[in-house]
């Protein structure tokens, strides 16, 4: 009884296939000594990770599993390559003494803008791709939220953390990795509450360390949103300075135990407490709860 029957088309309602095929690439065996990294979208092969996976790669090396590179031509006449896609099976088959070319999928990918975007295409649904890194290739490319977000945070005097430097693990000073918060925020409420948010907190926390985090952008954002008519930014400042983000993410929780709710929205109401906090009832954010 055969197993084997020819490939056959899938139905699927409603599908759109793409109008636009892009040029097609050429296939060719590279030598090895062709092959360069751009290292402004690039992923580095510093770590731990991406060593053991070259060596991996080297001591393991077997044609029928080697799939093809892609790279686009910097310089043909000299020799130049970009890799686009694969630099560690390359860097695995340059250890290799027996390795002289790899298979490679050469694009056209003139500038280092359509280099990151085909990086950002390839690699955007892959497992193992951080967030950041990511969000590299994108700002290489030029793509519009991902360059929205590093302006907003420059106007609002915050840099974003592409990595932690020396394996440390804490967040300099008004320094974020929170890139998917902020993006998503944008979409939502537009840039004038999440600036007024990274602002605050940039200003509160000018020399604190692992404070701007996605939960507390998320929950002054809302702050903003819901109450920005109302808020003294000096007062909110001066409120929240003295409490390091995990003292609010706590009162958060106990905040969560007692009324209820999810984290996020008692992180709000902990924000809310602090401000209000020695204020009238008049002037604060959250109504007092008149006794039944």
């Amino acid at each position: 009884m055969t197993t084997l029957f020819p490939v056959i088309s899938m139905t699927m309602k409603g599908l759109k296939p793409s109008p636009n095929l892009g040029e097609r690439p050429e296939f060719l065996w590279m030598p090895i000594e062709w092959l360069y990294v751009d290292w402004l979208y690039q992923r580095a092969m510093s770590s731990a990770k991406s060593r053991r996976l070259v060596r991996k790669i080297t001591e393991e090396f077997w044609w029928p599993k080697f799939t093809p590179i892609t790279v686009t031509p910097l310089d043909w006449e000299a020799g130049k390559f970009a890799v686009v896609d694969g630099q560690h099976r390359a860097a695995a088959a340059i250890l290799h003494p027996s390795v002289a070319e790899v298979p490679a999928w050469v694009i056209d990918a003139p500038d280092v803008r359509a280099q990151a975007a085909a990086f950002v295409g390839i690699n955007g649904d892959r497992n193992g791709m951080t967030t950041m890194q990511l969000f590299k290739a994108q700002l290489a490319a030029e793509e519009g939220d991902a360059v929205q977000v590093k302006a907003l945070c420059e106007r609002a005097g915050v840099t974003i953390a592409f990595h932690l430097s020396n394996g440390s693990r804490e967040l300099p000073p008004r320094t974020t990795m929170a890139v998917s918060t902020i993006r998503k925020l944008i979409a939502k409420h537009g840039e004038g509450p999440v600036h007024k948010a990274l602002s605050t907190l940039a200003e509160a926390y000018v020399d604190a360390p692992n404070q701007l985090r996605g939960q507390i952008i998320q929950a002054m954002t809302t702050l903003f949103v819901e109450h920005g008519d109302r808020i003294d930014r000096e007062r909110l400042v001066a409120a929240i300075a003295p409490k390091d983000c995990e003292d609010l993410l706590d009162a958060a929780r106990q905040v969560k135990r007692l009324e209820g709710g999810t984290t996020d929205a008692g992180m709000v109401r902990a924000l809310m407490a602090a401000y209000d906090h020695g204020l009238t009832p008049g002037k604060r954010l959250r109504p007092v709860a008149r006794a039944a």
